[in-house]
């Protein structure tokens, strides 16, 4: 990792934040998996929650649906609530992704409520009729924005007071919902999913209201394939929240609330054997039917460890992740006759015999996919990284460029006074346009060689400030341009290395560009000019003055060497001039000031976005370490990639990948703008693995368990053969590894406690999954599971388009409220305190038959 000399800290301390999102999406990306939103989801349903229980699983569920979701896979929700500020703050979320916006947000709550419950001179309900299901005894509440205060009856009475706008908004979502199922190119179908607390008085108040305005408003319409499905949890969900466990009186109010709310479905459950009807009234509206309320009621408890309820939130994610699976194309089972498979939403909906409730336990045993890639993707990265930080100036080119650039001037620095002068600048003098002076006019003072030389150096000085500029131009053009290239070429830590300022990178002394242009400009301040050819032409004037020469070969020496002297003289002062002007503009002294910048404002921009990118790839690497450590304790290597994979090349690609990240984005992060990490580096890690062909994240596992380090080639031909006896091998080992390790380390998760063990007393159904994207893993995985100690039948496990799981599904039919290990505390409750139960239908019925 880069060595970086910090400046700026408060800047980049922004610039962290910013992207703290994006480096966190990195765990995010996936290149070797085929995820369910490759393989489309199962749509056409509305996700319904209400209350805080039902709205908080909702958000859950609709957060992993997050980047899977497309407008024509058909999936909305809708979230009931009374408390005005919970749902202005879920709406508020919603502008970061974790809420719901206001499309998607019903109040029930409405300020003509104390009209509509009391009359104040009477104490007698305004709406008798509406009203009339209600307790007498029912206690004073002053009811406000924050809620029914755990009042079920104030709940329904919510619910039936906003009906007349609730409805329009429910039912244009269903209509809308319905049609474009149709437009789909299906007939018409839609299933809603229901979420609620049993113990709230929001959601337990009105959920069976609601299903059955549902049912009804379909029923008008004449909807067809239309289903109804519930998730209910019971009260013991929250009794993590140290709110309630120092609360016994409101800890029976929400027990109480429970047993009522199951109580009444467990009635509507069955409403079709019974002679009777349900009724709904509002204002103005009446509906009576005679349905089932729900297709299915999934039920969800609160679950204990040793250190006591686990807390409400891990529940709502293991209940949504279940949801999660509904809305995806899960298939179950071997298969039917015509060979097509079951959905698990198709099981899930299907309507019970003999019960009112299901039971589910959920497992997935995830193969570590992405964390072997993440370890992969971290051993060429590393080795790209170091690349990074390897100086540009050893790079093919760089050192020509720097020569081409400088040695201009050091060759115009260094030659001796009088030579010609290569230095492109315009204004210099042209001395082939001077012609020989001849012996007679140097004898008498008269030539006009050293008057066209005066008028040429004159023309010079009187445009120095404009050859001041354009030396300077060009010179830090030239810097400029070869920074830029190598920038392009080598990113950034290299170029500054190239650079070779003094203190950044661990940098000492002044290397590099710096040292070079340094030296320019210690020779041109130590630069002094010489009178000697102004000596030698006075001289040979001398000369001439007192002597005549007779000879035609002296005269011509003489002409020469006057002629070399002025011209000599000349260059000497043009140098002078020019040296002058370089030293007076401090073109070197500003280039270098200039590249101390470039370096500082480098190491501010990606000092710490290359420091947070490297620890970000660093702790997915540790961290699937730490995760495959388990499974891995069999493995016979510690190498994932094939031994030859790793190559200067594939080395050299990512290299140049980073690179182009960083120029690319150099604006980005400069102006503390989000950077799309995660898609750029996904574009990265595609190209890196696309060498692995098919069967990637199998080659991976296989090498690992390899007796012997395998090559590339050596595995694609092994994984491209139907059958070969050396990879299944390697292949079972691994799976049994796997299996028994993930078993050990997970164990079954129940999404409900229950007192006894009721698979075996009630209708029981367990399917396994597996992954068909890693089909020879796969078939080893399930001849481990069809054995001892397993024995799963081969008839319950099918392979998944899209999964990376193992994935086990038990479901529990039929069973009626009282198995749950929460019973007793609810009935303890109910019956023992004086709660406030607010039952909507106690006083009419006996449950005594049911309970």
């Amino acid at each position: 990792m880069c060595n970086c000399k910090y400046r700026a800290w408060g800047a980049k301390m922004i610039l962290i934040d910013t992207q703290k999102k994006e480096f966190n999406r990195l765990k995010d990306i996936r290149i070797l998996e085929k995820g369910a939103d490759e393989v489309g989801l199962n749509g056409d349903i509305l996700v319904i929650g209400l209350g805080g229980v039902g709205i908080e699983t909702a958000r859950s569920l609709k957060g992993m649906l997050a980047n899977k979701m497309k407008p024509e896979d058909n999936i909305e929700f809708l979230v009931f609530d009374s408390d005005i500020p919970n749902m202005e703050q879920t709406i508020e979320d919603s502008r970061e992704g974790v809420g719901f916006n206001a499309t998607e947000v019903i109040s029930i709550y409405r300020k003509t409520l104390d009209d509509l419950l009391i009359k104040s001179d009477t104490r007698a309900y305004a709406y008798s009729d509406l009203a009339k299901w209600m307790d007498p005894e029912m206690p004073e509440l002053n009811i406000g924005i924050n809620g029914t205060k755990g009042n079920r009856q104030i709940g329904r009475l919510m619910f039936s007071n906003a009906y007349e706008e609730v409805r329009v908004l429910l039912f244009n979502k269903i209509n809308m919902m319905y049609e474009k199922s149709k437009r789909n190119g299906g007939d018409g179908k839609l299933d809603f999913l229901i979420i609620s607390g049993a113990a709230g008085g929001t959601g337990g108040g009105i959920i069976i209201d609601l299903a059955y305005n549902i049912r009804a408003f379909c029923k008008a319409k004449k909807f067809e394939n239309v289903r109804l499905g519930s998730v209910l949890m019971t009260p013991d969900v929250l009794f993590a929240d140290k709110v309630f466990k120092e609360d016994q009186d409101l800890t029976d109010l929400l027990n109480a609330n429970g047993l009522a709310t199951l109580k009444e479905i467990t009635y509507y459950m069955d409403l079709k054997q019974r002679d009777e009807m349900f009724c709904f009234e509002s204002t103005t509206h009446k509906l009576t039917i005679k349905e089932n309320v729900f297709d299915s009621c999934m039920l969800v408890s609160g679950r204990k460890d040793n250190q006591g309820y686990i807390p409400a939130g891990v529940i709502y994610s293991d209940a949504a992740y279940f949801m999660l699976k509904l809305v995806s194309k899960k298939f179950i089972g071997s298969g039917k006759t015509d060979g097509s498979k079951e959905l698990l939403r198709d099981v899930f909906f299907r309507p019970n015999e003999n019960g009112p409730f299901k039971i589910i336990s959920e497992t997935d045993y995830r193969i570590p996919i992405k964390e072997i890639e993440n370890i992969s993707e971290y051993e060429v990265f590393k080795e790209a990284y170091k690349l990074l930080n390897e100086s540009a100036i050893d790079k093919p080119g760089i050192k020509d460029k720097i020569e081409e650039i400088v040695s201009e001037f050091r060759e115009f620095i260094n030659q001796p006074a009088g030579e010609q002068i290569n230095l492109k600048a315009s204004f210099l003098i042209d001395t082939s346009t001077y012609g020989k002076p001849l012996y007679k006019s140097i004898k008498k003072g008269i030539d006009t060689l050293q008057q066209d030389i005066d008028v040429d150096l004159n023309k010079l000085k009187n445009n120095i400030l404009a050859v001041q500029r354009d030396i300077k131009l060009k010179f830090m053009s030239s810097i400029e341009e070869l920074v830029n290239y190598s920038m392009v070429q080598y990113g950034p830590f290299a170029t500054m290395k190239m650079i070779g300022a003094k203190g950044y990178l661990g940098i000492e002394e002044d290397t590099g560009l710096v040292k070079e242009i340094k030296t320019l400009e210690e020779k041109a301040q130590s630069y002094r000019p010489t009178g000697e050819f102004e000596r030698i032409i006075q001289s040979i004037r001398d000369i001439c003055a007192k002597r005549f020469f007779a000879f035609p070969s002296a005269k011509r020496e003489t002409e020469n060497g006057y002629y070399d002297a002025c011209i000599k003289n000349a260059l000497s002062k043009e140098k002078t001039i020019l040296m002058d002007a370089i030293n007076a503009e401090d073109v070197y002294g500003d280039t270098v000031r200039w590249l101390y910048r470039v370096v500082d404002r480098y190491n501010d921009i990606f000092g710490p976005f290359c420091s947070e990118l490297y620890v970000s790839i660093d702790d997915l690497a540790s961290n699937a370490k730490r995760t495959l450590g388990y499974m891995m304790k069999e493995a016979r290597q510690s190498e994932l990639l094939p031994v030859d994979y790793v190559t200067p090349e594939r080395i050299e690609d990512m290299r140049r990948c980073l690179v182009k990240l960083f120029v690319e984005n150099e604006a980005n992060i400069e102006n503390d703008r989000s950077v799309s990490v995660k898609e750029e580096m996904e574009r990265i890690y595609k190209n890196l693995f696309a060498g692995l062909g098919a069967f990637a994240p199998e080659k991976f596992i296989f090498n690992a368990f390899s007796d012997e380090k395998s090559g590339l080639q050596e595995l694609i031909t092994m994984f491209v053969a139907q059958d070969n006896e050396k990879r299944d091998r390697c292949l079972y080992r691994a799976a049994k590894a796997f299996v028994q390790g993930t078993y050990e380390k997970v164990g079954r998760k129940k999404l409900c406690v229950t007192e006894k063990d009721i698979d075996k007393e009630y209708r029981s159904e367990r399917y396994i999954s597996l992954p068909d994207m890693m089909p020879h893993f796969s078939e080893e995985i399930k001849k481990i599971l069809i054995k001892e100690p397993y024995n799963i039948s081969p008839d319950l496990i099918t392979m998944n388009v899209g999964e990376v799981s193992i994935s086990s599904d038990e479901i529990v039919f039929d069973v009626p409220y009282t198995v749950l290990g929460c019973a007793d505390d609810m009935l303890y409750s109910y019956v023992q305190t004086d709660a406030y139960k607010g039952l909507h239908i106690d006083q009419v019925h006996d449950y005594e038959s049911v309970s």
